[in-house]
């Protein structure tokens, strides 16, 4: 993962072997993840429960 964004950022100046940089930056994308994870889910529920979008037009 520190590769492919070290394309996009090539100032990044990571010291791979250091194990609790590595484990730092791990947990930091997986917390991403899952709070990206939790807002799709959230967002899917809520659409969900709203139900589609009733056609009112052709009572007028």
């Amino acid at each position: 993962m520190i590769d492919a964004l070290a394309v996009h950022q090539p100032n990044w100046d990571i010291d791979k072997s250091d194990a609790n940089l590595m484990k730092c930056i791990d947990v930091v994308f997986k917390y991403n993840f899952w709070e990206l994870k939790f807002d799709v889910q959230r967002d899917a529920e809520r659409h969900r429960v709203a139900g589609p979008a009733e056609d009112y037009s052709s009572f007028f």
